[in-house]
């Protein structure tokens, strides 16, 4: 089960019915809000960084 149908079942136990989700960031990562649909943007060394300790952390791995 994904994060999208855990949220829209948490909201559906509320009362409320969820039309739309829209994704905000990945991890540490924020999607800029001026990148539009199907568009891409370059991470910097930073993101880059911080996406993959979230990905070796989320892993249970000891590098």
């Amino acid at each position: 089960e994904g994060r999208n149908r855990e949220v829209r079942r948490l909201w559906a136990s509320q009362g409320a019915q969820v039309s739309r989700l829209t994704r905000v960031r990945y991890g540490p990562v924020k999607l800029p809000r001026r990148l539009a649909r199907g568009r891409w943007d370059e991470l910097s060394k930073r993101q880059i960084g911080e996406l993959m300790q979230a990905l070796d952390a989320g892993s249970g791995s000891n590098r």
